[in-house]
């Protein structure tokens, strides 16, 4: 009897996670966090270093150490273009915030009221 439940249990788990993937459901994608980043950062920077110890001491063969290092030097510059442009986003963020706080203030005093410069 336990056995037939178990079953059944498992097998209607079975059945919602087919009608999710049959759906499509799947996560929304996240813009990566700057920790995020910097790890991806970190962890390519690395396996460049490694890839040069590996290729130094005869591990790796030219052929493959040129095809490696190319892949992990695009993955680097990859992930550091994404760093600037998630970084320097933040900047005019909170201008255009000030911006807006600005502008509101504004409306709410009235034309007559004084302004901070």
């Amino acid at each position: 009897m336990e056995v037939l439940l178990v079953v059944a249990l498992a097998l209607v788990g079975a059945g919602f996670v087919v009608i999710a993937l049959q759906r499509g459901v799947a996560a929304p994608p996240t813009d990566p966090t700057l920790d995020d980043l910097e790890a991806r950062k970190a962890t390519a920077l690395e396996a460049l270093l490694d890839l040069d110890e590996e290729h130094a001491v005869g591990k790796i063969s030219d052929t493959d150490y040129a095809e490696l290092k190319a892949s992990y030097e695009v993955e680097a510059v990859t992930v550091m273009d994404e760093i600037d442009r998630v970084d320097g986003a933040a900047p005019d963020a909170i201008e255009r915030e000030i911006a807006a706080v600005r502008a509101r203030l504004a409306r709410t005093r009235g034309p007559s009221a004084p302004t901070e410069d």
